[in-house]
């Protein structure tokens, strides 16, 4: 490959990385389009007629999942049962926030369904495409013009119990902010004993949503990595650690602990942990397919979304 020289501006590399990237996608195109939305609101209404007419000029097949049905009343579209989506549709689409998109992935994963997030939420981490993009973005991903990343998701269990995450597990006490004692054990080998209000476990996608309020560090989604943070220690030296996403990680409560502490999967579904048992935190084998616009970059939507100069 041939060195790049002096007059090689950053739109050329731009311009043919844009296409490297179509390339790569030319195999595979969307013809059954899903849509879901898990807020009532008249702004995801308007979004969701929209789409249908858009889709339904282009002559595609559209499946409502039959909550979605509910907010297009009087339409005569397929619908389907979220668990089923993926017998019918090649593509979900998300219109909602990135709470909505977190709700459904931990729902799909499963089903190996590439998810694309319409934003008509606050910030839009994940839900990248603005409502006033939907024809010219849309059309460009329908004709095979578009970037298709994955994410790892993680799972936590609790006796028979499980609980599943896209950004994070937390380890609180639910309710009130309580000192909590806990060990951590990374691949059977002890870490560290702490007193805290608990411990974030966090993975690239989270890094930027509720483990960045807390002060921890922001990990590119390519790094096969997790953060743990202790959250409000009674120590000053108790510091955020970055490990391997592979590693066996194991969370005691130990027998000091005079609460029952909770384990929640994006803030979402809690399980008790009592004194002297353990949660184990394990990566999934099954990674979330997100679809972006073919020039999507995760640097620009740090700058737009942080503020950064």
């Amino acid at each position: 490959m041939p060195l790049l020289n002096e007059d090689t501006t950053f739109y050329k590399i731009r311009a043919i990385l844009q296409k490297i990237r179509y390339y790569l996608c030319m195999t595979k195109q969307f013809t059954r389009i899903g849509l879901i939305a898990t807020r009532n609101t008249t702004p995801v209404s308007q979004t969701l007629h929209g789409l249908v007419d858009f889709l339904s000029a282009k002559k595609l097949e559209i499946v409502l999942e039959t909550k979605t049905d509910d907010l297009l009343p009087g339409n005569d579209l397929t619908t389907a049962d979220l668990p089923n989506m993926h017998q019918h549709c090649d593509l979900l689409i998300v219109v909602g926030g990135d709470g909505s998109l977190l709700h459904v992935a931990r729902l799909v994963v499963k089903q190996n369904l590439p998810i694309l997030g319409i934003n008509r939420g606050s910030l839009g981490f994940l839900t990248d495409i603005c409502p006033d993009e939907i024809e010219t973005r849309l059309l460009a991903i329908l004709d095979c013009q578009y970037y298709e990343e994955t994410r790892f998701l993680l799972s936590a269990q609790v006796n028979n119990n499980h609980c599943v995450a896209v950004n994070e597990m937390v380890l609180s006490s639910k309710t009130m902010a309580k000192m909590i004692h806990f060990d951590i054990y990374v691949d059977n080998k002890f870490m560290c004993h702490h007193k805290a209000d608990g411990l974030m476990v966090s993975t690239p996608t989270g890094s930027t949503a509720y483990s960045l309020s807390g002060g921890g560090p922001i990990l590119h989604p390519a790094l096969n990595a997790i953060v743990l943070m202790p959250m409000f220690p009674h120590t000053l030296t108790s510091r955020p650690i970055v490990i391997d996403a592979d590693a066996d990680l194991s969370i005691t409560v130990t027998k000091e602990n005079k609460i029952t502490a909770y384990i929640s999967g994006d803030s979402d579904i809690y399980l008790a942990v009592e004194a002297n048992q353990t949660v184990k935190i394990k990566k999934m084998k099954e990674r979330l397919r997100l679809i972006h616009p073919i020039d999507y970059s995760y640097f620009e939507t740090l700058r737009s979304k942080l503020h950064w100069g």
